[in-house]
């Protein structure tokens, strides 16, 4: 693990005004292993740049990550967000390729276990926001999605060999979307005040060049409190879903390392998923910073049928390494538990 500090200074003669832009960069390898993935090497990094003449700038950043597994999967993950005149446009993208054993019990809250829940497939998608600020805390965006999915191998998933499910040949999802988000944020790689909510709504339609017609919306609010110097609480409320007719891979799945931490992400998934979640941040020692965290979500095919008794819990604790003091970038491991299940997760910046 190491960082690189860089610092540069740039004049525009015409305008007689100068910017000093800082920039810094980690990276750090790691290993982990997961019955799916089995044993994985690979490695990751951040660098941010922040405009210093500026009183209160956001940092710009663009995250990476790789890894290859001795299963023969792999991941490549490029997430660059860039502030530009003075903040008031912000380009955004996620790009990933990746070949990976996902597993599919079908559609619903309470599906059942299955012997064979697994299948293979190669996966491209590239989602790109371009966004204007009307002020410093609230933007709007348009956005293009492109997905491509291919090399599909059920193996042994008999309900997917059988080809009840839209979407088992693979194809394209091609859409543009527009989102709104509100950020009053004091720092973006660990807020201890604010806020974050975003509404999207994507719509992706053959027209696009796509294989599939169906619309997808996210809502996103995030809170967050500073009870003390050295103790922060984090709250979350996620709401996804798609109507229309979506590939079975592009159904909201519960699970994965930013939500409902301990469930495999897509053990369950349908059209409508929602999650809450709240973490307790605290400082312990150095750069050594402790988390516990706890939260509830779930599936379902129409609004009307989220039931009590499906709820699914999700809580677990975690430890951080403060990679940058001064951006507060923080290197994250945690382990997370749900019904019957558990799942370390081992990340750059925080769950949310």
């Amino acid at each position: 693990m190491f960082g690189v500090k860089i610092s540069a200074q740039e004049t525009g003669a015409e305008k007689k005004t100068s910017s000093h832009v800082t920039s810094e960069f980690f990276a750090y390898p790691y290993v982990f292993y997961t019955p799916e993935k089995k044993l994985a090497f690979g490695g990751g990094g951040i660098l941010s740049l922040r405009d210093t003449s500026r009183t209160f700038s956001k940092p710009s950043k663009f995250v990476f990550s790789a890894y290859y597994t001795t299963a023969s999967q792999f991941l490549v993950y490029l997430n660059p967000e860039f502030y530009f005149k003075k903040e008031k446009y912000l380009l955004t993208g996620l790009f990933w390729i990746e070949r990976l054993i996902e597993k599919f019990y079908g559609y619903g809250s309470t599906t059942d276990d299955i012997d064979e829940p697994f299948y293979k497939l190669f996966d491209f998608t590239a989602n790109i926001s371009a966004n204007y600020a009307f002020t410093r805390k609230f933007l709007i965006g348009l956005q293009y999605y492109y997905e491509y999915v291919t090399s599909l191998d059920f193996m042994q998933n008999t309900l997917l060999k059988n080809g009840m499910f839209l979407g088992t040949e693979g194809g394209t999802n091609s859409g543009l979307g527009i989102r709104l988000f509100y950020d009053s944020r004091d720092n973006i790689f660990y807020p201890s005040e604010g806020f974050y909510n975003e509404i999207q709504a994507t719509f992706f339609s053959k027209s696009f060049g796509g294989n599939y017609d169906f619309n997808s919306y996210l809502i996103d609010i995030r809170k967050y409190f500073s009870l003390s110097e050295n103790q922060i609480l984090a709250v979350e409320a996620y709401f996804t879903a798609v109507y229309g007719s979506p590939p079975f891979y592009s159904y909201p799945r519960l699970g994965g390392y930013r939500r409902m931490r301990g469930y495999y992400e897509g053990r369950f998934r349908d059209r409508n998923y929602y999650a809450v979640q709240a973490e307790l941040r605290t400082f312990v020692f150095w750069r050594f910073y402790g988390v516990i965290f706890a939260g509830a979500g779930d599936v379902s095919d129409k609004l009307v049928n989220f039931t009590a008794k499906n709820i699914k819990p999700s809580y677990g604790v975690g430890i951080r390494f403060r990679l940058d003091e001064q951006e507060k970038i923080n290197l994250r491991l945690d382990i997370g538990f749900g019904k019957n299940t558990n799942g370390v997760y081992f990340q750059v910046e925080e769950a949310f």
